[in-house]
């Protein structure tokens, strides 16, 4: 399963990763440096999502890739994210696994925009590895 991922996402990056550079570079009228590549594009309304609506989004992403992830994800899920909190940086996320048995925690400060809901995406994708990677039930 892990080479076909691999040989698939190596098929894939063309297509994807350099064309999304290619057509960055277009609309800022040169090379995206690395800093770049999360900037958001001129004229990008960057509307709010809903926390409902961008972790629907994050799991219906696993959901659609591999089912048999989407469970994994679906135990801990709950615990991805939050709102901004008074006291509390603007810019804090992780992941923590929290032992045999027990689901990992994933904190993200919520804030409905485009970039939350990549992050949620990567959060979740910690997530089902802390799960698959802990002892299977029996």
């Amino acid at each position: 399963m892990v080479d076909a991922l691999i040989a698939a996402v190596r098929a894939s990056y063309p297509d994807l990763s350099h064309r999304y550079y290619r057509l960055k570079a277009a609309v800022r009228e040169g090379p995206a440096a690395v800093l770049d590549r999360n900037a958001p594009l001129p004229g990008d309304d960057d509307r709010a999502v809903t926390w409902e609506r961008g972790a629907s989004h994050g799991l219906g992403a696993y959901r659609a890739f591999s089912p048999e992830l989407a469970a994994s994800a679906s135990g801990f899920s709950r615990r991805a994210g939050s709102t901004r909190r008074v006291g509390r940086a603007g810019a804090g996320r992780f992941a923590h696994p929290n032992g045999p048995g027990r689901p990992p925690y994933s904190c993200s400060i919520y804030q409905g925009k485009t970039r939350d809901v990549m992050t949620l995406g990567a959060r979740i994708g910690h997530g089902v590895h802390q799960v698959l990677a802990g002892p299977k039930a029996s």
